[in-house]
């Protein structure tokens, strides 16, 4: 299986990964009626700038998801789920793999913003680590 190489090799992925998405069971609901022909470029573009430092990507990738009512952890999970079988479904490789831990680290610097995902202060460890 190729490794991801190309611009359109980026475009073939997002698009593969949003395709049915609306009807997804957990996720679903967050991507009905959304502006496909809007969305879909600019996923190319964060993407691209992610794995070819393209910069093609100008925004805050954040702030949506904060406007987003009822996210949970259980709709990252289904997200990264879904975005690595469709990574791992077309390409392998160094940017396959490059893609899917950025992907991770993106869901749970998200969720932490979110206060979804308790991160652990060195006062709690010092707590923990005292008899």
């Amino acid at each position: 299986m190729p490794d991801i190489e190309t611009s359109d090799d980026i475009r073939t992925l997002v698009h593969a990964f949003y395709r049915d998405m609306e009807a997804d069971p957990v996720l679903g609901s967050y991507f009905e009626g959304l502006p496909w022909s809007e969305h879909l470029p600019k996923m190319v573009g964060f993407w691209s700038s992610i794995v070819f430092q393209t910069g093609a990507y100008r925004g805050t990738p954040f702030d949506p998801h904060a406007r987003m009512p009822g996210l949970g952890r259980e709709h990252f999970a289904q997200w990264i789920g879904r975005f690595i079988q469709t990574v791992d479904a077309h390409f392998a490789g160094e940017r396959a793999d490059l893609m899917k831990a950025r992907a991770e680290q993106i869901a749970g610097v998200f969720q932490v913003k979110l206060g979804l995902w308790q991160t652990i202060g060195a006062d709690a460890l010092a707590e923990k680590k005292t008899p």
